[in-house]
């Protein structure tokens, strides 16, 4: 019988996965831990849809986060960071690759990193002397993952740890190719989100009859029923202590180790636990009024807006819980004891100007600002940074910490309070070009770019909106009520000049030869 690999090994052990940690790894490998001058471990977890905005530990009148708010005695704290992209597939690329989307050009909802940067991804930069698992449950951030499996040891099953599972899961079937089995599944049936239409309109009704009906069953403690993915049912305390097994069985048999954990909540739809959601019905939250943006997309109504923003900060807080349990597991394992602990998200969440969710071109700070939390081994003070970062920064400041080169093509920098300067001129940069070809200039597209104090955003493209900037004192206006684009027209000037230049240079290798 061959030998098999440490990879080998993990998959199997990942394979006889279900709603329990990680099995303890075979064939007499023995438990150890990191040597003194071993590299570090990481723990990147990713909460799918955190807007910085709705985190009282970053100053929200709601009080959504105050294990959050305790953990950070020990953590570095970043204020203003950005994510790449306003949703799953352009802000976890960016997460993954440390290039802006303008480069990696996974622009659309259902987008694949391109061939050319598909091996220039963090899993293969650490190499294989680090033992690399991912694990999520947002089917978007599974279809790129699963382009990374050439450099994972393990990508956990998206059936671990859930309750049940509601409709089939393509790439158990088909595993030779699973971006496309998925999408071909999408595509031709699945219509229980509402941004689907299925080609086949009864396969699509029976689709959508049987998530409704599981929806409809008992969920005991859940008003809104279980948190779901569309295509399984699962309790947040779950996932995390079934994340947490892995992570201490993965520390004790193969450190260092980096492990990305893609979790879908808070991202909708909104279904905390009832405790959560009480504080919260009658608190009076009050909120400035603001105009329907002409490039909204969904037209709701304040009121309806309000509602949703409430079961959004309620799940807010139910995830807030659940990670102090999850840290405090680590913490029992001694997981920590050589493990950065990094969370972040991949975009934020919107509820004004008419428009709910992320998937929109209103690039407002509560859909592009995410928290970034860090916790180093040993790190017992609390560290604030106010300079502008971006969550291209990681893939470098990882690197660097594990003693590993830095590629030079990667746009994100070191993070200040982990390597990086203090650079008070840095600009980072937010993109959204759903309605444009991956293989064309940005000749369609919003771009939001933050520079100390202040953020543009510069819209091109856009019937009766090309040409348009808005732009914002962070400081004086946190809700960006006053546009700035003509009242301070010289610094609109000169932020939308280097913005352009930023492009250009990003849109050179498809700019036509004349």
């Amino acid at each position: 019988m061959p030998a098999l690999s440490r990879r080998d090994i993990l998959k199997v052990s990942g394979a006889l996965l279900g709603g329990a940690a990680l099995a303890s790894l075979p064939l007499g490998r023995q438990p150890r831990r990191a040597a003194a001058d071993a590299p570090p471990s990481f723990i990147v977890l990713v909460l799918d849809s955190l807007s910085a905005r709705n985190l009282s530990l970053l100053g929200y009148s709601r009080p959504t986060s105050p294990i959050l708010e305790r953990l950070a005695d020990q953590c570095t704290v970043y204020h203003n960071h950005y994510a790449g992209g306003s949703f799953t597939t352009p802000g976890v690329s960016t997460l993954l690759t440390g290039l802006y989307p303008w480069t990696h050009r996974t622009f659309h909802l259902r987008g694949m990193l391109p061939e050319a940067f598909a091996r220039q991804n963090i899993f293969a930069f650490l190499g294989r002397e680090y033992t690399r698992l991912a694990y999520t449950h947002n089917q978007l951030a599974y279809i790129l993952l699963s382009q990374l499996e050439p450099d994972l040891d393990l990508l956990l099953n998206r059936n671990s740890f859930v309750l049940r599972q509601n409709t089939p899961m393509p790439e158990d079937a088909f595993t030779n190719d699973i971006p496309a089995s998925f999408l071909a599944f999408n595509d031709f049936m699945h219509a229980s989100e509402s941004s689907v239409s299925p080609a086949s309109l009864s396969l699509g009704l029976a689709d959508m009859l049987g998530f409704q009906r599981a929806q409809s069953r008992p969920a005991p403690g859940y008003p809104r029923g279980y948190p779901s993915n569309f295509q399984t049912y699962f309790k947040i305390e779950d996932l995390l202590s079934g994340l947490a097994g892995v992570s201490s069985d993965v520390s004790r048999q193969a450190a260092p180790f980096f492990a990305y954990f893609h979790l879908l909540p808070p991202h909708a739809p909104y279904n905390p636990y009832r405790k959560f959601i009480d504080p919260f019905l009658n608190d009076g939250l009050a909120l400035p009024s603001k105009p329907e943006h002409p490039l909204a997309m969904l037209d709701k109504a304040p009121d309806k807006l309000l509602r949703l923003r409430l079961f959004y900060d309620a799940f807010v807080a139910n995830v807030d819980y659940e990670i102090g349990r999850f840290f405090a597991a680590l913490q029992a394992a001694r997981v920590l004891e050589h493990t950065y602990l990094i969370i972040t998200s991949d975009h934020g969440e919107l509820f004004e100007r008419g428009e709910y969710g992320h998937v929109s071109p209103l690039l407002y700070d509560p859909l592009v600002h995410v928290p970034l939390i860090v916790r180093a081994p040993g790190q017992n003070e609390r560290r604030d940074v106010y300079l502008p970062t971006s969550n291209a920064d990681l893939v470098p400041t990882i690197l660097s910490l594990a003693g590993r080169e830095i590629p030079p093509a990667l746009e994100g920098r070191l993070l200040p309070g982990l390597g990086g300067i203090e650079d008070t001129g840095r600009s980072v940069y937010t993109v959204y070009a759903m309605e444009n070809s991956a293989f064309l200039p940005l000749n369609t597209s919003i771009v939001s770019m933050r520079k100390d104090r202040h953020r543009l955003m510069y819209y091109r493209g856009y019937p009766g909106y090309n040409d348009r900037m808005e732009l914002y004192d962070l400081e004086q206006d946190p809700e960006e009520l006053r546009d700035l684009s003509t009242a301070d027209a010289p610094l609109a000037k000169r932020m939308k000049e280097e913005l352009l230049e930023s492009a250009r240079a990003a849109d050179a290798p498809y700019r036509r030869k004349s």
